[in-house]
């Protein structure tokens, strides 16, 4: 018998995408962007990413990446999927936010 912690049972479960997140799949296009935001490239450059879910409010509520580890933190404060991909689309769509150029 296997004694339970947090991080076992977090590796026992296995995520689903609902009908509403199937039907806004991302086109190539919009991959590209997505992992640049979360990773630094816009090719696949790492075997996972992880996702940690956080409680932030105000500014702060906004999902954002960490490009090192490659870590994308996302606010558990939205009241619904329709509210995070709209501000997650809007991060995405104003690349000039979080592009990082050194001069």
């Amino acid at each position: 018998m296997i004694k339970p912690n947090a991080k076992k049972v977090i590796k026992t479960l296995k995520p689903k995408i609902n009908q509403e997140c199937d039907q806004q799949s991302f086109d190539p296009a919009s991959l590209k962007i997505f992992l640049k935001f979360v990773t630094g490239s816009d090719v696949l450059v790492c075997d996972a990413i992880d996702v940690a879910f956080t409680l932030t409010d105000g500014f702060e509520s906004r999902p954002n990446a960490h490009t090192c580890g490659p870590l994308l933190e996302v606010p558990a404060t939205y009241q619904s999927y329709s509210e995070l991909t709209e501000v997650f689309n809007n991060i995405l769509r104003n690349k000039e936010a979080w592009t990082f150029n050194i001069v």
